[in-house]
């Protein structure tokens, strides 16, 4: 996860090794805290390549921290990323753990997907406020 555009790394390969390590060394909170930074609004997310690579990260958190039903979840972010409806269940599901930053970047996904249908402006809107 080395694409370097210039000389400057995207902040998601600035941390993707780190991230990597702490799993590693099951340290799963620590591997979070760092992955939020890119994933929680505004995401640091640069392109569909970055999307699949951060939330496969987030899925290996995920199996570590909830367990395999949620990670199972997450999974289908990065494998389904231009599902809208899936979308709009993962980011409520995310709400309700509180995860309101991360939501809010797949509403924004979706929103992205489909700017003129007014129910996915309208959950965006919700969730920024």
């Amino acid at each position: 996860m080395k694409e370097e555009k210039g000389d400057q790394m995207s902040l998601l390969e600035e941390i993707h090794d780190k991230v990597v390590k702490h799993l590693e060394e099951n340290q799963p909170k620590e591997a979070f805290l760092l992955l939020k930074q890119v994933l929680e609004y505004p995401a640091k997310i640069e392109n569909h390549d970055e999307w699949v690579t951060a939330f496969e990260l987030f899925e290996d958190v995920s199996m570590q921290l909830a367990g395999k039903d949620f990670a199972k979840i997450i999974s289908n972010v990065h494998k389904h990323p231009d599902d809208i409806p899936f979308l709009f269940e993962v980011a409520g599901m995310l709400n309700d753990q509180r995860l309101t930053g991360i939501a809010t970047t797949i509403l924004k996904r979706a929103y992205e997907l489909d700017p003129e249908n007014p129910d996915t402006l309208s959950e965006l809107i919700i969730n920024l406020e």
